[in-house]
């Protein structure tokens, strides 16, 4: 057995994707620093289930999206950081220090936003808050990992994202436009930023509230990702929740 043979033995099955993809991509990682780390690479490549192949498909069709759109890292236009402020989630951390956001869409007023920035700027601002959530994932996983030598499944993590939909007013979402624009921003997000999310859970979710959900499910269905709803009681999702984050966290998130 030669020297190339044994060394590729030694890798893990995640290695070698990552090998293989590096070498389907080498100009997406000449013009883009995260793309010369092993674990954004892992992320990608899980959303695909290990796929280098369709991995370079999805990069190369989300990069060529982004970059017509100028979506970038370390946005710090005035209105964005305003807008950050009032439709971002509070952020805290699960059991195992890894970011989690916690969205309280009830206290959001979408039709406002939409009204105050206008459809297009809408949009934007949203497509450039998920680049600030890769950012935040995209660090935790590098510095988790600092000293790992072999990259595993389990070596890069996605976020974990709690929506608390109690008394969620619907008349938020009850026009045309609104459902349009709500139906556009997820799908950018599961098209352009799909190695963002791992764990999305929803809570407090009413009867009326799981119709509309119905229309929204299949736009953030992704292999990846792991989609849990909950009803309005607390009794139905605390114990679950609790197991992803203590009850300090919670009652932070609660509170916000």
């Amino acid at each position: 057995m030669n020297s190339d043979s044994t060394a590729k033995d030694c890798l893990t099955v995640e290695e070698l994707a990552i090998k293989s993809l590096r070498e389907l991509i080498p100009d997406v990682i000449s013009a883009n620093e995260k793309f010369k780390s092993n674990l954004y690479l892992l992320q990608w490549l899980k959303v695909e289930k290990l796929n280098p192949e369709k991995t370079e498909v999805m990069i190369r069709k989300s990069m060529e999206w982004r970059q017509e759109n100028q979506i970038m890292s370390e946005w710090k236009d005035e209105g964005f950081l305003k807008f950050k402020k009032t439709f971002g989630f509070s952020f805290g951390v699960d059991k195992h220090n890894c970011p989690v956001g916690y969205m309280p869409a009830s206290t959001m007023d979408y039709r406002k936003g939409i009204s105050f920035y206008g459809k297009k700027t809408w949009v934007k601002y949203w497509s450039h808050y998920y680049m600030f959530l890769e950012d935040l994932i995209y660090n935790f996983n590098n510095e988790k990992n600092v000293d790992t030598n072999r990259i595993s499944y389990g070596s890069s993590e996605g976020l974990t994202i709690f929506v608390d939909v109690k008394d969620f007013p619907l008349y938020q979402i009850a026009s045309f436009e609104a459902v349009k624009l709500l139906v556009e921003n997820l799908s950018n997000m599961r098209n352009y930023f799909p190695a963002l999310t791992e764990l999305c859970i929803y809570i407090n979710m009413n009867k009326v509230f799981k119709s509309v959900f119905k229309v929204m499910k299949p736009i953030i269905t992704l292999p990846y990702l792991t989609l849990e709803v909950y009803g309005s009681s607390e009794k139905e999702w605390r114990d679950r929740v609790l197991q992803i984050i203590d009850e300090t966290q919670l009652n932070e998130f609660l509170e916000s």
